[in-house]
């Protein structure tokens, strides 16, 4: 066995099978085999409070679609894109430009000879910086709200009174 398949085959499944079994009754096998996506819901919760209008979350989406491991950064083409979302490609530039201004993503630029360049590299590492702290933010209010379920239950607990 050479090392990158022992790399593969003792790395940590990020989806269990029950997760992946619960993904399978909601989307069905077809769509579960043909591939899917990890996206934070915090990307989703948190757009409007980032200021990201929808057009910025689909590219987004695309770009994530694009990319299936850590270092192996996404590099669709911006036609790719722009067919996939149903939008003019001068819209995926200007739209991608204005998330690398905000520090969301930055692209890495792959020149080749004769002044062509092969499709940019998308890093998200500015992206998910910015929602580390929202992240923080939604796992505590998750554990305040069942901290307090919980005693909501254990007050109503019934005493017993013996006479």
């Amino acid at each position: 066995m050479s090392d990158t398949q022992e790399e593969v085959s003792s790395a940590p499944k990020l989806v269990t099978k029950e997760k992946e079994k619960e993904s399978r009754k909601k989307w069905g096998d077809a769509l579960i085999d043909a591939g899917y996506t990890i996206l934070p819901s915090t990307l989703v919760t948190r757009q409007k409070a980032l200021g990201l209008e929808p057009i910025h979350v689909n590219i987004l989406l695309v770009l994530l679609t694009y990319w299936w491991t850590a270092d192996n950064l996404p590099y669709p083409t911006k036609k790719t894109m722009a067919e996939m979302i149903g939008v003019d490609q001068s819209t995926i530039r200007r739209r991608i430009a204005q998330m690398e201004k905000a520090g969301f993503i930055k692209r890495n630029i792959r020149k080749v000879e004769h002044d062509r360049n092969k499709p940019n590299v998308y890093d998200f590492s500015g992206l998910i910086d910015v929602l580390q702290p929202f992240a923080q933010e939604e796992i505590q209010a998750r554990e305040a709200a069942r901290v307090a379920k919980a005693k909501r239950v254990s007050s109503k607990k019934p005493m017993l009174k013996v006479a």
